[in-house]
């Protein structure tokens, strides 16, 4: 192999996986949280649930949302809430 040639398929070997990493996005989950009772009551369980995210590698925000509605105590609101 002539050196152009050489030097010509190892620059392109080195760009490809730049250009590549580059087009990738990071997909972002969206999760839905429905919840009947009002968000105080439920707030500790919620930590605890985004606590153990964090720790198998799930940051709220950066590779998941979560969409809260919440009922406030009134179950006659959560078919409403759901189609929004």
């Amino acid at each position: 192999m002539r050196r152009r040639e050489f030097i010509l398929v190892l620059g392109a070997a080195l760009a490809l996986p730049s250009t590549s990493r580059a087009q990738l996005q990071k997909k972002v989950f969206r999760i839905g949280y429905l919840s009947a009772p009002t968000k105080e009551s439920v707030q500790r369980a919620l930590d605890v649930l985004l606590r153990k995210l964090r720790e198998l590698g799930w940051v709220e925000g950066e590779n998941f949302i979560i969409e809260y509605r919440w009922a406030e105590g009134n179950v006659s609101r959560l078919p409403s809430l759901q189609a929004s």
